[in-house]
């Protein structure tokens, strides 16, 4: 399950309420109060009262309904009507947080009725902001959208710029919950410029944060990650929490998905450490449940399991059931992780369960899979195919209603347009009339002589007219009926026209595909959205424009004279690939026909996209891992043919001095029998380590090795080493010389790094002559540290080095003093030091020595 952002959806909190600690609220409540009571102008103690109101909408909103009663008591009493309805306006907000939608519909038509006699743009512009707020919850999202731009006309008229920042914020919100996440931006770049200008540091970070999961959400994560940093560089300003917390998730959840583990789990802890402190359990569940899969991902199943039960329980106390099934998926992925299949089959039945009783589609489609595999993975097929089936039955439900949503989405896209022209367009007529009044005052006196001087002539020309005018009246009215007439069959022919039109458009929009549709010379007439996304321009940049001039690659355009040949019968399929505005490249299958007229002669083409990228690249991976699976099984092949080798050598030897023991036992002396015993044992032993390290080598192929990371000194593991082998170093009397200049912390599997370091001071200890010295040393170089292992023995030849760590050809060589290897050692070496992010290397020459030396990550 992909982490989930977190948007600071303020067009919900129409007054952008601020986020800052519980400690700077209660100061802030304490001095108001303060005021309030010392205050004797009773429209200063209003105004102090109203303060207060919005800052109690963010953290008590009981305590603020109290206060606007409090508030209306001394506006009634003093009878103060524009205070009257300034209160009750954010008491209506209050009452719409609440969920309290009754009475703040009834009280709003109260505060409708009195602003009739008042005539102030500003209220009515607060009147209509509220009602926006109102229609948004009970997702009325067209009248939202009228009511945010009709507030607008009456701010823009006072000028109200905190109010206009609001509104404009609404307006995006709107757009991007139903899916025009370009308007949107547009949207919010408008309220960000109005909140620059009043320096609302707090609103800005929120506005920055919502244009990031904009981008995010459109597939531009590097874009989006410019914002969240602006958003948490904002919120650091002025020490808002709430904005620096939301920040530090959304950039964790991003560097989650960009495999930024290390980066992710910094920011985590920083959103944990403010939402801790400020006790905010909605979004300490958000955080508690983003860590779980953070750790899941990363296989840390137990972090991810204390993570889910701290989410789960805030849940519980929020009665979240749909975030609480989502949990327990994850929780039956951890038990799945650990290999306790029953345990996750238990879950993955409750999470379905509760799905059902909820009618949670999309749920029950997710658990509908988990279950499906879980049961393919016991052998009960016949489970598997029942939850395969539910899986299939929920898909085509999700779909089926997408497509409904997306037609209710373009038609609700439709509806803002033709709102938004109508009330930019009163804009426009107050800002041109605003302008225009100077004028007419100038314009004014030259006219009223004018009229005076005029006036004479024209009565003059009137009476000569009038005889004249007689006559052609009769024509004239009979003119104006015919033309009346023919106006209101192009006004039927407009409108069946635009109906047509917008069918057609919201039918295309809905279409997932890139469709186009040309002239028959491919100069483009109309495309649908998907095809404005991958040309990078709207519709309007590309009508007109030659399919070749898109710079969308010659893909699109095909040769136009085959469609002639067979006016609207042939279908041409061409297919190649296309760079998107992604900046990556596209495989597709492109369609092409012919648009014919009633004389069957071509006159256009339509044309449609496949993107199958996705299709590709998985015969792509396919044929990769056949080729790699060839490989794998014939160095197999040659590697068990080269250990059954080795293995025969000993087993016969114990064979055959078992034979000679057993049948003539009684003619050996003990000393004879001793010396064969002895033997057999040095064979025994010889199969036994080629034994274990087969099976340490199998192990690390199957994946069966669980890798533990931890920070430790590598030097405690040298020692480790060394103390090991202190018996075979007395033996051949080797001296090991340590340069270690200090303790170095490396980032790595304990145990895997003990085994390398065993296998290599082993080998060392194998190939050196007797009297000699062993030097290991280390060294920190950029991010690792560096382990050498360095011996003054035999030396390997050049031809062999290339071999040492091939598992087709595994190399075994006799020590010194005979001693036997087993020819895996340095392979499952090499194995253990790539699985913790380091490197293995050899240098040596024959007859002074070698040095092997290998790589950790360095904390």
């Amino acid at each position: 399950m992909k982490n989930r952002i977190l948007q600071m959806v303020i067009a919900l909190v129409i007054a952008f309420n601020q986020g800052y600690t519980k400690d700077f609220k209660d100061q802030q409540k304490d001095s108001i109060l303060l005021k309030i009571a010392n205050e004797t102008d009773n429209q200063n103690k209003i105004a102090n009262y109203l303060e207060l109101i919005r800052i109690l909408q963010n953290s008590n909103l009981e305590s603020s309904l109290n206060y606007c009663d409090s508030a209306l008591a001394i506006a009634k009493k003093e009878q103060l009507k524009y205070e009257l309805a300034d209160i009750n306006i954010e008491k209506v907000r209050s009452l719409y947080f609440l969920g309290r939608m009754d009475e703040a519909d009834t009280l709003l038509l109260q505060i409708e009725k009195k602003l009739s006699g008042l005539n102030d743009n500003l209220l009515w512009g607060k009147f209509y902001l509220v009602k926006n707020l109102g229609a948004y919850f009970i997702s009325d999202f067209p009248n939202s959208m009228e009511f945010a731009l009709i507030s607008i006309t009456y701010l823009e008229k006072c000028q109200d710029t905190l109010s206009l920042c609001k509104a404009y914020n609404n307006i995006g919100v709107i757009y991007e919950t139903t899916g025009n996440r370009y308007k949107a931006i547009e949207n919010y770049l408008k309220a960000q410029e109005f909140a620059k200008a009043i320096n609302q540091i707090d609103i800005l970070a929120d506005l920055y944060n919502n244009i990031g999961i904009l981008y995010y959400s459109l597939g531009n994560s590097d874009q989006a990650l410019v914002y969240y940093y602006k958003s948490l560089e904002y919120s650091t300003k002025v020490n808002y929490l709430k904005g620096q917390s939301v920040a530090f998730l959304n950039i964790a959840s991003l560097n989650v998905d960009k495999g930024r583990t290390d980066d992710a789990l910094v920011y985590f802890n920083k959103a944990m450490e403010i939402n801790k402190e400020q006790n905010n359990p909605g979004m300490l569940s958000t955080i508690y449940h983003n860590m779980g899969e953070y750790f899941l991902k990363n296989n840390q199943y137990d972090s991810a399991y204390s993570n889910f039960q701290k989410a789960i329980q805030i849940y519980n106390d929020f009665h979240d059931t749909y975030s609480l099934i989502l949990v327990d998926l994850l929780v039956g992925d951890i038990y799945m992780g650990k290999g306790q299949t029953q345990k996750a089959l238990a879950m993955y039945l409750e999470s379905y369960r509760v799905a059902r009783d909820n009618s949670y589609n999309e749920i029950i489609e997710m658990s509908a899979i988990k279950l499906s595999q879980t049961f393919q993975k016991l052998n009960d097929y016949k489970n598997a195919y029942k939850y395969q089936a539910v899986a299939f039955q929920m898909a085509d439900s999700s779909r089926e209603y997408n497509k409904k949503e997306q037609v209710k989405h373009s038609e609700l896209q439709i509806e803002f347009k033709d709102q938004s022209i109508k009330y930019e367009s009163e804009i426009e007529k107050h800002l041109l009339t605003k302008n225009l009044e100077h004028q007419k005052k100038l314009k004014e006196r030259y006219f009223f002589i004018l009229v005076f001087v005029l006036g004479i002539a024209i009565v003059f020309i009137i009476i000569r007219n009038l005889k004249k005018s007689a006559v052609l009246n009769t024509e004239l009215i009979k003119q104006n009926k015919e033309i009346e007439h023919q106006k209101e069959l192009i006004e039927i022919s407009n409108l069946e026209l635009k109906e047509q039109y917008t069918f057609t458009e919201t039918l295309l929009n809905t279409i997932p595909n890139p469709v186009f549709y040309t002239d028959k010379n491919s100069v483009l007439l109309g495309c649908n959205m998907a095809f404005e996304e991958i040309a990078g321009k709207k519709a309007d940049e590309i009508i007109g424009c030659s399919l070749i001039d898109l710079n969308v690659k010659t893909q699109l355009s095909c040769d136009t004279t085959k469609l002639f040949s067979n006016p609207g019968k042939d279908l041409l399929r061409n297919e190649g690939t296309i760079v998107f505005t992604d900046q990556k490249e596209h495989d597709v299958i492109s369609y092409r026909k012919g648009i014919v007229n009633s004389d069957g002669k071509l006159i256009g083409t339509l044309g449609i996209l496949i993107d199958i990228t996705d299709i590709r690249k998985a015969e792509r991976n396919l044929k990769f891992s056949q080729g790699k699976l060839k490989e794998a099984l014939s160095a197999k092949d040659k590697f068990f043919n080269i250990m059954a080798h080795d293995l025969k050598n000993p087993f016969n030897a114990i064979l055959g001095l078992t034979s000679i023991i057993s049948e003539n036992y009684d003619t050996h002396s003990p000393d004879e029998i001793r010396q064969y015993v002895k033997l057999i044992n040095q064979s025994a032993n010889q199969v036994y380590n080629l034994l274990e390290n087969l099976l340490e080598w199998a192990r690390t192929q199957s994946g069966s090795i669980e890798k533990s990371l931890a920070t430790f000194p590598v030097n405690d593991v040298i020692m480790e080493s060394v103390n090991l082998f202190g018996y075979s170093l007395e033996q051949k009397k080797l001296k090991i010389e340590l340069n270690t200049p200090t303790e170095f912390l490396v980032y790595a599997d304990q145990n895997m790094s003990r085994t390398v370091m065993r296998n290599l001071l082993s080998n060392a200890i194998k190939y050196s002559q007797n009297d000699g010295k062993i030097v290991i040393a280390l060294k920190k170089e950029k991010n690792n540290i560096l382990v050498s292992i360095i011996d003054h023995g035999v030396g390997i030849r050049p031809e062999s080095i290339e071999k040492l760590f091939k598992i087709d050809q595994p190399l075994t060589t006799p020590g010194v003093n005979n001693e036997r290897g087993t020819g895996l050692g340095l392979i499952i070496c090499q194995e253990f030091i790539k699985q913790n992010g380091g490197t293995l290397s050899v240098k040596s020459e024959l007859g002074k020595g070698s040095t092997f030396t290998f790589s950790l990550p360095s904390v």
